[in-house]
């Protein structure tokens, strides 16, 4: 009950804020500024009187060629990923572990920190499909003709599955850099390294990593979070694989925050 409790005041702090709202509308216009030029085809499509170019599931193809992209999953730090470093400033971290332990306060905190993330990116996802839908459409015959050879879920003509399997892996990529933040901040407590380095580290993995040091596929986080690590017909079996390994890492997290934790005391 005691874990319970704390996770519901934390999530309290993480998502009923400012902090939370502000990065749900960054990652909405994030979104936006990466494929803005083909919305804007669309909307001449439109305006002349023609059938939108481009819909959400085209869309959701030729994201990523801009660094808005890498912005719009780098803001779900905000909501939580330096809840350690406030609570260590204003004496909140000794209150709570007075009344509990350093478990519950560890373990509370990195559930808080993956869902405030996962939240802050799905919800900005949502809110983003939802404004570009009357521009866009959900999905036209000739996408799925296009990618219906490509996904096992679009060639069954189910493109709702699709777009949740998309967003789901984006919600679990937001989370494993919220995570990284977080492990960040036992070690530096200057807020904008801690929201600067899991970027850094993302593409120092991408560019050294995987290509120099030959890290093995299923620790590249470029395929995990990005596209579909068991390949495109097999979509549901590696977005439950980004979802196994954002919980690792959340482990890994929660054993790093204790150990800092209790080092304090």
């Amino acid at each position: 009950m005691k874990l319970i409790r704390l996770i519901w005041v934390n999530l309290k702090r993480a998502v009923f804020s400012k902090r939370f709202v502000f990065a749900v509308l960054l990652v909405v216009l994030f979104e936006y500024l990466d494929i803005f030029s083909y919305l804007r085809e669309n909307i001449e499509s439109i305006r002349l009187g023609y059938s939108s170019r481009y819909t959400i599931v085209d869309l959701m193809q030729l994201t990523g060629n801009t660094m808005f992209w890498g912005l719009a999953f780098s803001v779900s730090l905000l909501p939580y990923s330096g809840a350690f470093v406030d609570d260590e400033k204003n004496n909140f971290l000794t209150y709570v572990t007075v009344k509990t332990n350093s478990v519950l306060y560890s373990v509370s905190t990195v559930v808080t920190c993956v869902i405030s993330a996962f939240l802050c990116v799905v919800i900005g996802k949502i809110v983003f499909f939802s404004l570009i839908s009357p521009v866009s459409g959900v999905c036209s015959l000739d996408a799925l003709e296009a990618y219906g050879s490509v996904y096992e879920s679009l060639s069954n003509g189910d493109y709702v599955l699709y777009i949740l399997g998309n967003v789901i892996i984006c919600g679990a990529r937001g989370a494993f850099f919220a995570l990284l933040a977080m492990m960040v901040s036992t070690v530096i407590k200057n807020r904008m390294v801690i929201y600067a380095t899991p970027v850094l580290f993302y593409f120092f993995l991408v560019k050294v990593g995987y290509y120099n040091l030959h890290l093995p596929r299923y620790f590249d986080i470029g395929i995990i979070y990005i596209s579909y690590i068991f390949g495109d017909k097999y979509e549901i079996f590696s977005v439950l694989y980004a979802i196994m390994f954002t919980l690792c890492v959340s482990v890994l997290t929660i054993f790093a925050l204790n150990k800092k934790v209790k080092s304090l005391w």
